[in-house]
């Protein structure tokens, strides 16, 4: 099977793009050491990698780490073979998250998703709060004040938090300081 991974070293976050769905689009599944209930997929993951959080998202599998990003390299071609192993199997189990927090959702979601197209035109985003499901989010870097700053919203932030955290009802800036 054919897995690109893509680094986002700024934010110490490796995506595995798989060519088959791990969930649907519009159901994504965070893992962290501390949520998972018992020994399936990816649970071997997380506990060899050392690996912050786990991020499945369609065909999405993203990783933050926690410290040195370059010592995670090594670990690719056991994550890559698990990943293997997963869509391999007759019986698709994966471990059982407890409940996941929302705004650790959409922080995994911004960093997988939304965050490295942003870092590559030196900006960002901040998530301002989360309200009754809504959510306010601040431009940072070189986003902050940019006259494309709306149409990144509405086109880019708005489309992919909907489609994967469909929880969130609205969007909106948060007043800039």
């Amino acid at each position: 099977m054919q897995i690109k991974i893509e680094e986002i070293a700024e934010l110490n976050v490796v995506n595995f793009w798989a060519e088959n769905n791990f969930t649907a689009e519009d159901s994504p599944i965070l893992f962290t050491s501390e949520n998972i209930t018992n020994k399936y997929f990816p649970a071997e993951i997380i506990e060899t990698s050392g690996a912050e959080y786990c991020l499945l998202c369609g065909s999405l599998i993203s990783l933050k780490f926690t410290s040195d990003f370059s010592e995670y390299q090594k670990y690719y071609p056991l994550i890559m073979a698990e990943i293997d192993d997963f869509f391999a199997s007759a019986e698709k189990t994966f471990i059982t998250p407890k409940k996941t927090e929302l705004s650790a959702l959409i922080e995994a979601v911004a960093n997988s998703l939304i965050r490295p197209t942003l870092l590559r035109d030196k900006g960002n985003i901040e998530v301002a709060g989360i309200e009754n499901n809504n959510l306010k989010i601040k431009f940072t870097g070189h986003c902050a004040g940019c006259p494309y700053a709306e149409k990144t919203l509405n086109n880019v932030i708005t489309k992919v938090i909907k489609r994967h955290v469909p929880q969130i009802k609205n969007i909106s800036l948060s007043e800039q300081k």
